[in-house]
């Protein structure tokens, strides 16, 4: 019986591989640009050339703001693909970032089995998603395709949280923050999905070390400095930020200006503010959550979201994966909210810049997602997370096709 389930494990996890590789070429073929990559302060061009070379040094050295992870990832492929043209360099590098997007999401449709009613519109949200919101075509062509990584990995430490395996979710975790620091705000959601936080506090730490202790040591000033900067917020407001509507323009200018405060420190406030939701939705739930952590985790990035004072429209590809792994994992054949938020998406897209009407939809769309999401997560009993094997299988809960919890 054990090695049956194996294999059926193995074969979906091989489908949703080549699958998601795929559907990844094709995304990064048709939307992938140099955008920030060869420029200002998320340049990251320099770290992958120096790294896909074998120049260790200069890698550490060039490290960009949002750290080494996503880069210590595309480096293999960049070097496959070639550093001299910033757009080989842009294409190569985001394969393997929408390739982990894609292989999760197909994995989290698969393990729902293929022969269950609703399985068509599953499928469906997620080519929504990869294909209809323009979130994903902004990160990509923009020359952040990290983002999806770093989305991907949490996703993933709370499904190896759910499953056991505190000591991975924690590392994969501190891979996360490694990517994108903003990734911090998502530390309760993973803490909550598994009973044994303390593992995967130890497990966060060693990754984090690992990953960030050879960037310290080569040059820890320069880093300190760059992390100070992007810590601090921008003196005005524009985009999705929760702050835009509510603050008066600038009649010079036109820019809606922040109080001395948020312009100091408004990266820093985001995350405390997205943490205290998070910690107080966790609280309702006796810090115990299960499968419902995905549901948390999209609330916390939306806030992140909406929350920061200068956000591209990037930004809410995050909640928007994490909102489509809550539906499928916990809603299968029911993805409505993802759905919706595709077709808004694309909707928003198409009106004319500066679109008032079209901004404020987006703006009440996104707080109307928080509200719902706390609601459905209040009103979902997820119970204790399982930590005992299956008497049929020898597995831990949650690492079959069929959770072996419900």
């Amino acid at each position: 019986m054990r090695g049956r389930l194996a294999d059926e494990l193995g074969a979906r996890a091989t489908v949703a591989a080549l699958g998601g590789l795929l559907l990844a070429v094709l995304v990064a073929q048709r939307w992938s640009g140099p955008g920030d990559l060869g420029g200002g302060g998320n340049d990251a061009a320099p770290a992958l050339r120096a790294l896909a070379g074998g120049d260790l040094l200069a890698f550490w050295e060039r490290v960009p703001a949002m750290g080494p992870g996503s880069v210590i990832v595309r480096a293999p492929f960049v070097a496959v693909g070639g550093t001299d043209r910033l757009e080989d360099l842009a294409l190569w590098g985001a394969v393997p970032c929408v390739w982990a997007l894609c292989g999760l999401l197909l994995w989290l449709v698969l393990d729902r089995g293929l022969s269950r009613a609703g399985v068509w519109v599953d499928l469906l949200a997620v080519v929504a998603l990869l294909t209809v919101a323009v979130e994903l075509r902004y990160a990509v062509n923009g020359g952040h395709p990290e983002e999806a990584l770093t989305v991907s990995a949490l996703v993933g430490s709370v499904l190896l949280a759910r499953a056991d395996r505190p000591l991975l979710a924690g590392v994969l975790f501190g891979v996360a923050v490694a990517c994108k620091p903003w990734a911090i705000v998502g530390l309760v959601a993973v803490l909550c999905a598994g009973a044994r936080p303390w593992w995967v506090l130890g497990g966060a730490v060693g990754g984090l070390l690992l990953l960030f202790g050879p960037m310290v040591a080569v040059a820890a000033q320069e880093h300190a400095a760059t992390a100070q900067v992007s810590a601090g917020g921008v003196p005005y407001a524009s985009g999705l930020s929760l702050y835009f509507p509510l603050l008066p323009a600038d009649p010079q200018t036109g820019r809606h200006m922040l109080p001395a405060l948020v312009a100091q420190h408004g990266r820093l406030i985001v995350v405390l503010a997205a943490t205290l939701v998070g910690l107080l939705i966790a609280a309702a739930h006796r810090f115990r959550m299960g499968d419902g952590a995905l549901g948390l985790l999209a609330v916390v990035l939306l806030v992140r979201a909406v929350m920061d004072p200068l956000p591209a429209v990037y930004y809410v590809l995050p909640a928007m994966v994490c909102l489509l792994a809550w539906e499928l994992r916990v809603r299968p054949g029911r993805p409505m909210l993802s759905l919706s938020a595709s077709v808004l998406s694309l909707w928003v897209d198409r009106t004319p810049p500066g679109d008032l009407a079209a901004l404020n939809a987006r703006y009440l769309a996104a707080i109307a997602t928080v509200c719902v999401l706390a609601v459905a997560l209040s009103r979902t009993r997820h119970g204790r997370p399982r930590l005992a094997s299956s008497a049929r299988t020898g597995l831990p809960a949650g690492t079959v096709g069929r959770r072996l919890d419900r």
